[in-house]
């Protein structure tokens, strides 16, 4: 077998496919093949992220920022969102668990990494 043909086989695939969505996109829609434009709407009924996060989440967030921006001259999150939650007042709804994915936020992994 030489160089082409597995691109060969890529350009065939890649025609039938669109084939079949081009000109047969009704039978194919009714078999359960389609690719849809539908927005999926999910209402959980949650509150706003800045109405849901725990004081001492907000705070540990506005610590660790503030502590990389003076030693490093960098962060990880944005300076209006530390703004926001530095002037954060007590959650109605609290978010249980971790509000937001950072390692060092989950304490399991502060302990496996032995981060202090």
């Amino acid at each position: 077998m030489d160089q082409a043909s597995p691109m060969l086989l890529i350009a065939m695939a890649f025609v039938v496919i669109t084939v079949l969505r081009v000109g047969f996109a009704d039978l194919v829609s009714k078999w359960g093949f389609s690719i849809s434009n539908n927005i999926i709407e999910v209402d959980e009924n949650l509150p706003n992220f800045f109405e849901a996060v725990k004081l001492s989440d907000a705070d540990w967030l506005v610590k660790e920022s503030n502590y990389l921006q003076e030693n490093y001259t960098f962060t990880f999150a944005s300076k209006k969102a530390v703004d926001r939650l530095d002037d954060w007042k007590v959650a109605k709804q609290p978010i249980s668990g971790i509000a937001w994915y950072n390692v060092l936020a989950n304490p399991s992994y502060v302990r496996g990494f032995n981060y202090i």
